[in-house]
């Protein structure tokens, strides 16, 4: 299968004419890079749904298989390795594998610089996207 490169800025503009489309806000986004050796691309959105909760949302993503996957919102603004994550505040949000991952009650997703691909069983990141406020 071949893959098709598209321009970051075409997909969160779809990200945000699908967002607008159910009433949610995109707060930011950020395309993935890979990390540790590792592979990881795609689109990240941070989305204010308009019952006041928030949703982190990935489109066209793929990262390399590992195991104990998780998403993570870290406070780290560029992180290339597991000790930036380690240094940074973090928050799980759920095991890899969904399109979308809602933030705990009470985590102000405001504070929170970048999305990764954290393999908690070995503490290593396999990827980051740094979030652009909107």
């Amino acid at each position: 299968m071949r893959h098709i490169a598209i321009p970051s800025a075409i997909l969160a503009a779809v990200l945000l004419v699908g967002a607008a489309a159910r009433g949610d806000e995109i707060a930011a986004t950020g395309s993935f890079y890979g990390a540790s050796g590792h592979s990881s691309r795609g689109e990240a959105a941070l989305v204010r749904k308009p019952d006041g909760g928030s949703e982190l949302r990935l489109e066209n993503f793929s990262a390399d298989r590992g195991p104990d996957l998780f998403i993570i919102l870290s406070t780290a603004t560029r992180p290339r390795d597991g000790g930036a994550i380690k240094r940074s505040e973090h928050v799980l949000l759920g095991r890899l594998g969904s399109g979308a991952y809602a933030l705990p009650k009470g985590v102000d997703a405001g504070k929170f610089n970048s999305v990764g691909v954290w393999c908690r069983q070995y503490s290593v990141l396999f990827g980051a996207a740094p979030l652009n406020r909107k």
